[in-house]
């Protein structure tokens, strides 16, 4: 393996983060990567009552608003003003946020839903442990989280390709988000499939405290 500088690397590494987060760009970046095809395999998840809050945590432009039931009010939140701006531009009725996944500015039990759509992979094990803490605090009893991302699947090689270049630098494999999420959540489904990288979704409920058996 070649070597490369620590400096140069991460001003590489800033150039494209900034490249990247202009709105069209990532648009474009999720088109390529088969954005599309993702969310199909989630959309049916996302058809909830009128009137529902649906908190899409790191949502940057806003893509997965366009599947969500009519009625249904979707609320971006990201830290990147650029792509809060693109998602504002999209939607009349957008409700942008700008926050910290790890510190969400929502009171206990308000959502119906929280999506955590290919973020994961650019969370820290312990960032990902403190989002998901998050998530399930805002999460209303009977709620649902949505994550999807990619996955470390080493045996394909556009998934590798794809992997070298990727701004997230935590990929993951389907166990340990499976053991990530199992703090917090109960999966009720996990399917898998593939673009160019290997995907994965899973459909959580909040874990409920176990009841201890005394009776008051």
């Amino acid at each position: 393996m070649p070597h490369v500088s620590h400096e140069r690397s991460g001003a590489h590494s800033a150039l494209h983060h900034r490249i990247a987060a202009h709105a069209r760009v990532y648009d474009l970046i999720q088109r390529v990567v088969g954005g599309s095809v993702v969310f199909r395999h989630v959309e049916l998840w996302l058809r909830l009552a009128p009137g529902a809050y649906v908190l899409d945590v790191g949502g940057g432009t806003g893509g997965l608003k366009r599947l969500v039931g009519a009625g249904v009010r979707h609320v971006c939140l990201d830290l990147e003003r650029a792509k809060l701006v693109g998602y504002a531009s999209k939607f009349e009725d957008a409700r942008p946020v700008q926050a910290d996944a790890a510190a969400l500015p929502v009171r206990p039990g308000a959502v119906q839903a929280v999506t955590l759509a290919l973020v994961a992979h650019h969370l820290t094990d312990g960032d990902l442990h403190t989002t998901l803490r998050e998530i399930a605090r805002v999460l209303a009893p009977d709620g649902v989280l949505i994550l999807y991302d990619a996955v470390w699947a080493p045996a394909r090689l556009a998934g590798r390709l794809l992997w070298k270049y990727d701004r997230g630098s935590h990929p993951r494999t389907v166990e340990q988000l499976a053991a990530a999420l199992g703090h917090d959540f109960d999966v009720v489904e996990r399917p898998e499939f593939a673009v160019f990288h290997r995907y994965v979704a899973f459909r959580c409920r909040p874990r409920r405290p176990r009841s201890t058996g005394v009776e008051r």
